[in-house]
């Protein structure tokens, strides 16, 4: 049998992704006065995207406030990754291995994410996986 395609979720990929997630959210909220918890984090976030969550947490902000919120986190986002060593980002155990194995077959190799594009590309660059994961799909155009 000849796989085809491989898809990965982000989760899957990066087993900390929750914490780097939480760890923005956490600091960009702050500033609206919202204290986020981690539990909050996980009850919320993992099951709802972000603009929906906003207008429950942030009921006093418009939706253009919103839109900046989601902007700004973001942007937090990258810059956290940018400035993280590698070693920061835990790998999957024997993932690597795995996606170097399909390297000169027919199979697409494709990280799927709740995360923008932009993010889950910073991510597979700092992992140096993008020359082996070269397509991405965000969970909210599918």
């Amino acid at each position: 049998m000849v796989l085809k395609a491989l898809l990965f979720g982000i989760d899957g990929l990066i087993s900390n992704i929750n914490q780097i997630n939480y760890f923005v959210w956490q600091k960009v909220l702050q500033e609206y006065g919202y204290k986020l918890t981690y539990q909050d984090y996980l009850q919320l976030f993992l099951f709802e995207h972000a603009p929906n969550l906003l207008i429950v947490l942030l009921p006093y902000c418009t939706i253009d406030e919103h839109t900046t919120i989601v902007k700004a986190k973001e942007d937090a986002f990258l810059q956290l990754i940018s400035e993280m060593d590698s070693s920061q980002l835990h790998l999957a155990p024997g993932l690597l291995q795995f996606i170097s194995s399909c390297q000169g077959t027919d199979t697409t190799i494709v990280a799927v994410s709740d995360l923008p594009i932009k993010q889950t590309t910073a991510l597979l660059e700092k992992l140096r996986l993008d020359q082996l994961v070269r397509n991405s799909i965000e969970c909210s155009r599918v």
